[in-house]
């Protein structure tokens, strides 16, 4: 999978986690893809370049999330993280 279309998971409840593949070619996650979930824990894999507009608001649950460097820039669109009580944000 090469991309996460946009709301593709909003307001799923019932997902609390989200792995992808150690070799993932994940490349964008679309706007609002996981937003109002209930995730404990992400991990976005470091092939991921573009993207992440409101993808993870509102989630209430999420304390870490970790974005690894691939040496490329990673473009964090508006809204990304609003609205969560992150206490941890690894890059």
């Amino acid at each position: 999978m090469e991309y996460v279309g946009k709301e593709s998971f909003t307001y799923c409840q019932t997902l609390a986690s989200l792995t992808f593949a150690e070799n993932s070619q994940l490349e964008s996650i679309g706007a609002n893809a996981f937003r109002s979930t209930i995730f404990t824990s992400v991990e976005i894999p470091n092939s991921v370049s573009l993207g992440i507009t409101h993808a993870l608001q509102n989630n209430n649950t999420l304390p870490t999330v970790t974005i690894p460097c691939s040496g490329e820039p990673l473009a964090i669109g508006p809204a990304a993280f609003d609205n969560m009580p992150t206490e941890n944000a690894e890059f």
